[in-house]
């Protein structure tokens, strides 16, 4: 595990286990086969009150690929303390539309050799988890442009809220290469906004009933601050500038 995905795991995942989570309003936008979803007044008044935190560890079920991987879930259970459990299916830069079934999921049996490991469909159509976490592949763009994200993330939703309609559901906001050419905190900032609040979240939550939410888990804006903090102090420990991060 690289030291930037730790970094943004532990930031972002401090805000799971405090049910505290991100909403700003976003511009126009959507996926290929769905609306634009709620506009920003609505999407205002959805979030408006917080999501209360957690009473007690939580039963969670992941569905991802490396950037969640056996660690992500192992990190969490450290926050969380006893009674805390999860389930996962993971591939190799998976999209949500390879987990529902309709594209293959590379590195499956490899990545799912492990005892926590339950099958997607199984495992969201039990009811059995208070919160399941989704991962769209990485890069976000591609998975815009080609595989149907707010499409695959609605009928996820949907079929969790069919299940279990108390569940907590959360989007797991990924992040790209530190030396990417259009520059990795610029990316961060345009991305937020325009890929995964307004291509996103909003055109799948236009698929839910209006009272469900589904909550964006601030990864990339974690790795985006912890960047920020660091280079504004010239270094911290070991850590000079974002490069490093890449180690």
């Amino acid at each position: 595990m690289t030291i930037a995905k730790m970094l943004a795991v532990a930031l972002a995942l401090a805000a799971v286990v405090a049910g505290i989570f991100l909403w700003r309003g976003a511009g126009a936008g959507g996926g290929p086969s769905l609306g634009q979803g709620p506009d920003a007044a609505a999407m205002a008044a959805r979030y408006a009150k917080p999501l209360p935190p957690p009473q007690k560890p939580l039963s969670v079920y992941f569905i991802g690929h490396s950037l969640v991987g056996r660690d992500m879930p192992a990190m969490l259970a450290q926050l969380a303390g006893e009674g805390y459990r999860y389930d996962s299916q993971l591939g190799w830069g998976t999209t949500l539309k390879a987990h529902w079934g309709d594209d293959k999921i590379n590195g499956f049996e490899a990545e799912n050799d492990h005892p926590r490991f339950r099958p997607a469909h199984e495992a969201v159509k039990s009811g059995d988890y208070d919160a399941i976490v989704l991962t769209e592949m990485v890069e976000i763009r591609d998975a815009l442009k080609y595989f149907d994200s707010p499409r695959y993330l609605a009928n996820w939703a949907q079929e969790a809220i069919v299940a279990r309609p108390d569940a907590r559901l959360y989007l797991y906001e990924t992040w790209h290469q530190v030396d990417h050419a259009e520059g990795f905190l610029e990316r961060l900032d345009g991305d937020y906004e325009q890929s995964w609040l307004a291509g996103v979240l909003r055109p799948a939550l236009g698929e839910l009933p209006e009272d469900k939410r589904i909550h964006l888990i601030p990864a990339g804006q974690a790795m985006a601050a912890l960047v920020r903090a660091v280079e504004a102090r010239g270094g911290v420990g070991n850590l000079g500038k974002r490069t490093d991060l890449s180690l």
